[in-house]
């Protein structure tokens, strides 16, 4: 069961306001970098970040992010965190007149994010406290996850909201169950000579989920958690601060299968097959 939750800080379930998106953009992508083949043509190496990369529907994998989160009813604003070297490139990017992405009842924020996921994201609850005082719900999505299911993320604010406070829920992660038999191993070490991991014991894999997003959470808990925990702690996301932080729960809701995450060369080709 979850922890009880802290006193003053969790919104009122019947409050009808909509869900603000942060999108952070700010990472350096090494691991594509790394996993591009010899013969990646010239105008794709040149691209500074991943997620300006092209996509056949004639955005780019940011720009399609950032359209399908403008095309979900409950999405109320957006907020894009880029790195200072890519914050010009993405602004004209998004500055297109005749290609607008955003329609005009949504707000959307560009600004700056940190040097770290976290740090971005704190970033974006700032912006969004600045613009929008009375916001009551957020959520979190990759930049490089531009197959967003618009469908998923209505059905997921409804289902949030109408669990908040349920058993001290204050949260909901996209997931997926692991069906692959888990192994735990010993790495490879020049000390005994071996090349390859040593399997040391099988893991139940009945609990397991794999987390992805969009994350879906009570503004304040959130910012509760990221106020809260000791900021040299690097989460890997935002449902671990709020486990830290011992601000509530957060359930899983089965992603949907295109929520596929550019991380690889080969992601991009899949990516480009899933939009062609």
């Amino acid at each position: 069961m979850p922890p009880p939750l802290p006193q003053g800080f969790i919104p009122s379930t019947t409050a009808q306001q909509g869900l603000w998106v942060i999108v952070p953009a700010a990472g350096s992508g090494q691991r594509f970098t790394q996993s591009l083949p010899p013969t990646t043509p010239a105008a794709f190496q040149a691209i500074s970040n991943k997620v300006l990369l092209p996509l056949p529907t004639g955005r780019s994998v940011l720009e399609e992010v950032i359209f399908r989160l403008g095309c979900t009813p409950c999405v109320t604003g957006i907020v894009v965190l880029s790195s200072q070297e890519n914050q010009s490139a993405i602004a004209n990017r998004l500055a297109n007149p005749l290609k607008p992405l955003i329609p005009l009842d949504k707000r959307f924020i560009l600004t700056q994010g940190g040097n770290t996921r976290r740090a971005s994201v704190l970033a974006g609850l700032e912006a969004i406290t600045l613009a929008d005082a009375t916001a009551q719900w957020v959520g979190i999505h990759d930049a490089a996850r531009p197959m967003i299911d618009t469908a998923w993320l209505e059905a997921a604010f409804i289902d949030l909201k109408q669990l908040l406070g349920t058993k001290g829920v204050v949260g909901l992660c996209a997931g997926t169950k692991v069906q692959d038999t888990v192994k735990a191993c010993v790495h490879p070490s020049a000390s005994n000579g071996m090349m390859m991991p040593v399997i040391t014991h099988t893991v139940d894999r009945t609990p397991l989920w794999q987390v992805q997003t969009p994350q879906l959470f009570s503004f304040s808990a959130l910012r509760y958690a990221h106020q809260t925990v000791d900021t040299n702690i690097s989460a890997t996301d935002d449902a671990q601060l709020i486990e830290l932080a011992h601000a509530g729960g957060v359930v899983i809701k089965q992603a949907a299968s295109s929520n596929v995450k550019l991380t690889t060369w080969d992601d991009y080709q899949f990516l480009r097959h899933l939009t062609g």
